[in-house]
């Protein structure tokens, strides 16, 4: 799992780390899940080549307001 501070939070997330974030874990059905989600706009993120990239607000957003460390 990503540990972090919130002095040493990241601004964007890879959707791997994410899909920890909102699963607790990254197997390959989640991060199916993940990867539509991403495609059909339910999490607003943008892509670098071939990687998603997620602001950390829209996680928090996503994930009813709840914030991670």
């Amino acid at each position: 799992m990503i540990q972090t501070s919130h002095s040493e939070a990241k601004i964007f997330y890879t959707a791997s780390e994410a899909c920890e974030i909102l699963f607790g874990k990254s197997d390959k059905a989640k991060m199916n899940t993940m990867y539509r989600w991403l495609k059909d706009g339910h999490i607003k993120a943008e892509r670098v080549g071939r990687t998603w990239l997620i602001p950390r607000h829209v996680l928090v957003e996503f994930n009813h307001g709840k914030d991670f460390a």
